[in-house]
């Protein structure tokens, strides 16, 4: 099913994956380039619909940007918010079935 990751990184995942606090957190990390603007909390979860298009519509508001490049901006928030999000739904369907497997020797290498 995920041929292009290794039994080592499968693994891996699944470790990361049974840690939910972890998950949130990096989920965090990379969502907030797509949609921060001060909407990121300690201790709750990432919740990518909740508020960069309101920083949008206040520079409508001040004359900053136009309607139409407002509406260019949330459809591509939305999009960038929506990938991130199918990413993390399918990383956290790998789960391990097997002894977790570790790499031998240097893996950077």
């Amino acid at each position: 099913m995920y041929d292009y990751l290794s039994k080592v990184e499968q693994d891996k995942i699944a470790v990361f994956n049974n840690d939910k606090v972890l998950f949130e957190a990096i989920k965090k990390v990379i969502l907030k380039g797509v949609y921060s603007q001060g909407t990121l909390s300690p201790d709750k979860p990432a919740n990518p619909m909740l508020n960069a298009a309101l920083g949008l519509v206040a520079q409508t508001q001040n004359g900053v940007i136009a309607n139409e490049r407002l509406g260019e901006d949330l459809r591509a928030f939305f999009e960038g918010a929506k990938m991130v999000e199918v990413g993390f739904a399918e990383l956290a369907k790998i789960k391990s079935k097997e002894e977790v497997v570790e790499p031998s020797g240097n893996v950077a290498i």
